[in-house]
């Protein structure tokens, strides 16, 4: 059962500019983790329609997910970034002198070629959910606080519900800890999530073996593959 909170709003995630600066005084420590691929194992991969497109539980019993690295191997890509600025040039997300349609196409062909499908922007990935999720009750808590883009609606669901998929959450929504000390938050036009606590929680949860992605630097902003980092 969900329980409506009252109180303050719930932090929110940075549209733009440096990730680390729009949370300072709050968290210190930042992980951008890159939302998987989803490989259909017992459903049709024309699916993945926006009229038809499968919900969480769905996803979670018929698909796998895939990472970056095997992608940037199979379509031959340089790095992550030429990926993250692929997935983007395909949804108009940069401005236009920042588009690479080359690489845009790259993927296109590599994802028809191998089964995949891209991963959905603004979105806490279905097939990453329950590791996050396990996160949180590993410090100690049975449920999370979802609230909306804007910090506010904030409602309390058991961990289980969100994991079964039972909970609609709202676009590119937060999810943190009561207590606050972790954050998953999702930017509405990115294809990652930004996990949020302190250096020693992230440590002691070992979120850089578990998953994948990278550490944010003072530079490392919202738009990170078009950005030093």
């Amino acid at each position: 059962m969900s329980v409506p909170l009252g109180g303050s709003v719930s932090p929110r995630c940075p549209q733009d500019g440096k990730i680390l600066a729009h949370f300072a005084g709050e968290y210190d420590t930042i992980y951008v983790a890159l939302s998987p691929f989803i490989r259909p194992r017992s459903m049709l991969r024309d699916r993945f329609r926006p009229d038809t497109y499968p919900d969480h539980r769905m996803i979670v019993a018929n698909c796998a997910p895939v990472c970056w690295a095997d992608v940037q191997r199979l379509a031959g890509f340089e790095s992550l970034e030429e990926i993250d600025i692929a997935l983007r040039t395909s949804l108009l997300g940069l401005r236009r002198d920042l588009c690479r349609e080359d690489l845009a196409e790259r993927l296109v062909s590599c994802l028809a070629r191998e089964g995949l499908i891209p991963p959905a922007e603004g979105h806490h990935p279905e097939l990453m959910f329950a590791m996050v999720m396990q996160m949180f009750a590993e410090l100690g808590h049975d449920a999370a606080v979802v609230a909306d883009e804007f910090g506010e609606g904030a409602r309390m669901h058991p961990i289980g519900d969100l994991v079964a998929g039972s909970v609609q959450l709202p676009s590119h929504c937060s999810i943190h800890t009561p207590d606050r000390r972790l954050l998953w938050t999702a930017h509405w036009d990115s294809h990652c999530t930004f996990l949020c606590a302190s250096n020693d929680i992230l440590e002691h949860l070992s979120v850089d073996t578990r998953l994948e992605g990278f550490h944010c630097s003072p530079k490392t902003e919202v738009y990170w593959s078009v950005h030093p980092r």
